[in-house]
């Protein structure tokens, strides 16, 4: 038992330690960033735009509209994009699509071959709709 006890005491220091000396500290709490810009249009047929920025380089753009398949089953298609200001100064921008043939981003911190792969895959047939007419399941 005693063989555990300076491992015990050692891991409870450890532990005070780590904990936080004024939780009240003003250094420890990030400034508030101001919004330059706010914008939400919602449309009467369930579709939108949003365009927000915000003072430390943040900026966000999308917009969804109500499309319609050949049995006029209703989905959301929506695409974007997104920038912010990375620790290196660099503005990272993320382009995107979203919807009934799934997710693709697309900018230059996005690894293309997964953005290629994406783009590919959103083509392929879906199984409750072309797969399942194919096979005379519905």
């Amino acid at each position: 038992m005693f063989k555990f006890l300076p491992l015990l005491l050692l891991g409870f220091i450890a532990c005070t330690r780590a904990l936080p000396i004024n939780e009240d500290n003003e250094d420890r709490k990030p400034a508030p960033v101001e919004i330059i810009r706010s914008v939400i249009n919602k449309e009467s047929d369930g579709g939108y735009q949003v365009d927000n920025a915000s003072a430390d380089g943040i900026e966000r753009k999308e917009e969804g509209n109500i499309t319609y398949d050949a049995e006029g089953n209703p989905a959301l298609e929506v695409h974007g994009s997104y920038s912010y200001v990375n620790e290196f100064g660099e503005t990272v921008v993320v382009n995107y699509t979203a919807g009934v043939n799934g997710f693709v981003p697309t900018g230059n911190v996005i690894n293309k071959e997964i953005s290629d792969v994406a783009a590919a895959a959103k083509d392929l047939p879906k199984y409750e709709t072309e797969a399942a007419a194919q096979f005379g399941k519905n």
